[in-house]
């Protein structure tokens, strides 16, 4: 099964975030309680559809889009796990790069 991010209501007010991968939760974080989160990720969002904002309709879950990434390499690091694969990394924009250019290549007229 592919790993997967989701929330429980643990507290009155407070929700947890696990990682689901290879049949082990790995906890992520605690926060606030906030309905669009739960509603969001209460089922389960695959690892690989975190770069895609087209179903986040809350700023709040936009948030937590932009956050998951790098909480889910830091749990990469502490436990020793692999979870990103090739499709997480194609979803990410990259930073444009300029050829440079060298004037001696133009002939002037």
């Amino acid at each position: 099964m592919k790993p997967m991010v989701y929330c429980k209501t643990i507290d009155k007010g407070v929700q947890e975030f696990y990682l689901y991968h290879q049949g082990i939760d790995y906890p992520l974080y605690r926060q606030a309680y906030k309905k669009s989160n739960r509603e969001f990720f209460a089922n389960g969002v695959y690892v690989d559809d975190l770069g895609r904002y087209d179903r986040a309709h809350s700023s709040s879950v936009r948030q937590m889009l932009d956050k998951l990434p790098v909480v889910i390499a830091y749990v990469e690091k502490e436990y020793g796990i692999k979870v990103f694969n090739k499709s997480m990394e194609a979803n990410k924009r990259g930073a444009y790069k300029r050829q440079r250019i060298s004037w001696q290549d133009y002939e002037v007229a």
